[in-house]
């Protein structure tokens, strides 16, 4: 039985298979990238909103 990675190396000698998993691979960045955005977003949203004038009324108590 043959190994994945034997097969995609044979597959990738030839020039359109290469250009269309490479045009794959850029497919995949932009929707990491995308993926990556919302999570940043949704864990900005999460933060808790402390001021440094919440901070020193507390210290003061």
């Amino acid at each position: 039985m043959r190994k994945f990675s034997d097969y995609l190396a044979e597959q990738l000698k030839d020039p359109e298979f290469r250009k269309e998993y490479d045009a794959l691979e850029d497919w995949g960045k932009q929707i990491q990238a995308q993926i990556d955005a919302r999570l940043a977003r949704e864990a900005s949203r999460r933060k808790p909103k402390i001021s440094a004038e919440s901070i020193r009324v507390k210290a003061s108590l």
